[in-house]
């Protein structure tokens, strides 16, 4: 995994009944892209974002996976990004899961919840409450 820079945010990604941890811009966690953006334009300035990924469907897991390269992480080289960045740097904005096509965020500057796009369950919320234990043991949810 790539160090995490001071624009990255962390997610926890399912994908096929495997849990990913990730870090990625802003735009990364925008599933419906040209919603967010109607100006838009594919491959403007020779820019090819998220691998052509504009709109990310439940179907599209390991794709989503791929187009961020080495800003993925597998469950066991968790404890190694947080060891380096600290629990608070570390704690996930996002949660993506395919297999359920939900989509939780806790972003507060912008609603991205509302630009999941087709065929997801967005909410804005802490991700860690539909996180799987093993994720909750390392960032448990907060308190209401």
């Amino acid at each position: 995994m790539r160090e995490m820079d001071s624009i990255d945010h962390p997610a926890m990604v399912r994908v096929r009944g495997a849990w990913f941890y990730a870090i990625g811009a802003t735009a990364t966690f925008i599933l419906d892209y040209p919603a967010y953006d109607p100006s838009y334009v594919p491959g403007r300035y020779g820019v090819v974002f998220r691998d052509g990924l504009d709109v990310v469907t439940p179907a599209d897991g390991f794709r989503f996976l791929h187009a961020l390269g080495d800003g993925v992480a597998a469950f066991d080289e968790i404890r190694d990004v947080v060891a380096m960045h600290g629990l608070s740097r570390t704690r996930p904005q996002f949660l993506i899961d395919f297999d359920s096509a939900l989509f939780v965020s806790a972003f507060f500057d912008q609603a991205l919840e509302d630009e999941a796009g087709p065929g997801w369950s967005s909410s804005y919320t802490d991700p860690m409450e539909a996180a799987p234990a093993e994720f909750q043991e390392i960032w448990p949810a907060f308190n209401a």
